[in-house]
C-alpha cells in the first residue's frame, strides 16, 4: 500500500527537524523521477547562497559512469543549479536507503524525492519511509505530481 505523501496528487513538501537553521552542505539522492527535479530545486532554496554545496547521491543502477553522467545532465537541465556548488557521487552499493543514512552524519541536511510505485509494495519500506525512520540529520521530502505519461517523455 502506498504511502499517503506518494497517493497526493499535488506537489508536497515535508519537513523533518529543519527549523530555523542554516544549511551549508546537503545531501540529495537521486532516483530517476520528477521528484528528482524538485529535490534540487529545493535543496538550492534552502542552501546557505554563499558557501552552500549540494552533493548529488546517484544510483549505481543506472550503469556506467558515462550513462550515469548523460542521465544526471538530463536532469540538470531542468533545475537552475547556479548559486550553489554541485557535486556528484555514484552510490556502489544496491540500498540506497542504507547508503543514504550512512553518509547522512556528514551533511547539514538531506533532501529526498519520493517516487509513486509503479506496484504497490506489502510489508517493505520504500526508500523515503526507511531514511526517514532512521536518518538523525535534519531532513525534507519531496513529491513532484505528474501524471505517468508525463514521466515517461521526460525520462525517456
Amino acid at each position: 500500500m502506498p504511502s499517503p505523501i506518494e497517493s497526493i496528487a499535488v506537489d508536497v513538501v515535508v519537513f523533518k527537524d529543519c527549523g530555523d537553521r542554516v544549511f551549508r552542505n546537503i545531501l540529495v539522492p537521486i532516483f530517476g523521477s520528477p521528484s528528482d527535479v524538485l529535490a534540487l530545486r529545493t535543496a538550492v532554496l534552502m542552501a546557505e547562497t554563499e558557501g552552500g554545496r549540494i552533493k548529488a547521491l546517484l544510483p549505481r543502477k543506472w550503469g556506467g559512469r558515462k550513462k550515469i553522467r548523460q542521465k544526471f545532465d538530463q536532469l540538470l537541465e531542468r533545475t537552475d543549479l547556479h548559486t550553489v556548488e554541485l557535486r556528484t557521487q555514484v552510490a556502489r552499493v544496491k540500498d540506497m536507503a542504507r547508503a543514504v543514512i550512512r553518509r547522512a552524519p556528514r551533511y547539514d541536511l538531506v533532501v529526498l524525492g519520493v517516487r509513486e510505485p509503479l506496484v504497490p509494495r506489502f510489508g517493505s519500506l520504500s526508500v523515503p519511509e526507511a531514511v526517514a525512520r532512521g536518518c538523525r540529520r535534519p531532513l525534507v521530502i519531496v513529491k513532484a505530481h505528474r501524471r505517468l505519461n508525463a514521466w515517461t517523455r521526460w525520462w525517456l
